[in-house]
């Protein structure tokens, strides 16, 4: 009863996914709000390859964006499981001068050890920041998982924590750029992200536009 309760959920999940993708498209910009000083832009994609990419155009629209950075999500068994051949070495051959940057995220984040990815997710998201987010040359920057919807909606809100937004706005903005509600499970684990990120980041805390511990324990649980 179980494995049927949990195959079915998956079912939906995938069919509420491809309902998003079709209605945002393999490769849409995520717009970031022009108050930021961010020159840089960033687009949300399906995985090239993938269950998704159906037409297998992901990489030809990819090449055409001339994207400088990827930052792929999907874990390599993953990868593994739903592109044949190696997904790197195609990426390579589209975008030869592009810079992949990796970052793991299993699909059920309930099962992994927060500590070590949180710690992990910080990291990846400091040089996000620092190479691309602040810089005076503008990139364009392409963040993948499967369906580019789930894991990429925690990544940006990961990001725009970076860029000065606390965990209620972060949220909000991405839920505008996807037009979906973030999953319960997923914000459980960005609020422990963003209890890390104040620790870790104490001088940050007065900059965000609203004040960011009070609002952070109003999120409400909402349903990505």
């Amino acid at each position: 009863m179980r494995m049927k309760t949990s195959t079915k959920r998956k079912d939906v999940v995938a069919l509420h996914h491809s309902k998003t993708v079709k209605r945002l498209g393999n490769v849409s910009e995520f717009k970031l709000p022009h108050t930021l000083p961010c020159k840089s832009r960033f687009y949300r994609s399906i995985m090239p390859l993938g269950l998704y990419d159906d037409a297998h155009d992901v990489l030809s629209a990819w090449r055409r964006h001339k994207f400088t950075h990827v930052i792929s999500l999907t874990p390599q068994e993953e990868i593994k499981r739903k592109v044949c051949g190696s997904l790197l070495k195609q990426i390579k051959q589209a975008l030869p001068s592009a810079a992949v940057i990796r970052l793991p995220i299993e699909k059920n984040m309930v099962l992994m050890r927060r500590t070590a990815f949180i710690k992990s997710f910080g990291r990846l998201l400091h040089r996000v920041f620092d190479e691309l987010a602040t810089c005076r040359r503008p990139h364009k920057v392409v963040v993948h998982c499967s369906a580019g919807v789930g894991r990429t909606g925690f990544f940006f809100a990961g990001l725009l924590m970076h860029l000065g937004y606390n965990l209620l706005d972060s949220v909000a903005l991405v839920e505008r750029n996807l037009g979906k509600r973030v999953a319960e499970y997923k914000l459980d684990v960005l609020d422990t992200y963003f209890d890390w990120y104040l620790e870790t980041h104490p001088d940050r805390e007065d900059t965000w536009p609203t004040t960011s511990k009070k609002k952070k324990k109003t999120v409400s649980k909402k349903t990505m």
